[in-house]
């Protein structure tokens, strides 16, 4: 199990991570979070050390076993707008940065909408939801990397293509340390975006570890089969991605709308 004293000996939040509950297994750390959202304390960390049945796009799934994954969510609460997309930029400029923290030479780009990769190989994926109800306005950020490569470990969507932070960093993986230096980076931005409705400083990381903007990039609705050819202009503080098609026509791939095929 994570050792949370650990975790919160190396947080300076004021409250992303101060409260916490974990688990040894679960179908899906986010779904846990989101069924407990509702009586929690804002910023409370969820933690699992394995969870069975995770959804990616396209229908496929993130499996791991026990201790090789590093799986949490956190619990945003009182938005009553929805930073869906914006949460997620957040996220992923968060554990970029805490990878360039265990080693600055490490090749680690953000895919948008949310994944995490390094030396062309996924190594994390996020996922966010907003929950809508009368008296739950929650926000919920989950996380999913790959730790450790114990060789069992399947991702299905990526077999052959994983890595996991073993296979970069011949260091010891210190997950704890992993997971609050996310969490203190997380709260930094989350903090800007309720202040100044802008993700200036995470978006700036995005695009200085991006392998999208200024290239010609296939993408299409989702649901949808028809893939579109456009170009990759810039990233603006809704976390969209702003494209031209080949008729010079501009407009915005939206999280939870668009996907990015090749």
């Amino acid at each position: 199990m994570y050792d949370y004293e650990k975790i919160k000996n190396n947080l300076s939040t004021k409250y992303i991570g101060q409260t916490f509950v974990q688990f040894e297994d679960l179908i899906s750390v986010h779904l846990k979070a989101k069924n407990i959202s509702e009586n929690c304390p804002v910023g409370m960390l969820v933690l699992t050390e394995k969870q069975e049945d995770v959804k990616l796009k396209n229908n496929k799934t993130w499996y791991s076993n026990f201790g090789e994954g590093i799986f949490f969510s956190i619990i945003l609460k009182n938005n009553k707008k929805d930073y869906t997309s914006q949460i997620i930029q957040i996220a992923n400029a968060a554990v970029c940065e805490s990878m360039l923290q265990l080693d600055d030479k490490i090749n680690c780009y953000i895919k948008w909408p949310n994944d995490i990769f390094v030396n062309d190989k996924k190594i994390c994926s996020v996922f966010a939801e907003k929950i809508d109800k009368k008296d739950n306005d929650s926000l919920i950020i989950s996380i999913y990397i790959n730790a450790l490569d114990m060789k069992d470990n399947i991702i299905e969507e990526i077999e052959g293509k994983k890595i996991a932070l073993s296979d970069i960093i011949s260091d010891e993986i210190d997950r704890e340390k992993i997971i609050s230096n996310i969490l203190n980076k997380i709260e930094i931005y989350y903090d800007e975006l309720l202040k100044t409705k802008m993700i200036k400083s995470s978006l700036s990381v995005f695009k200085n570890h991006n392998c999208l903007l200024g290239k010609t990039i296939g993408v299409k609705k989702i649901n949808k089969k028809t893939v579109r050819k456009v170009e990759a202009l810039d990233i603006n503080n809704f976390g969209e991605i702003e494209i031209l098609d080949k008729s010079g026509v501009k407009d915005f791939l939206k999280y939870s709308q668009d996907t990015i095929e090749w």
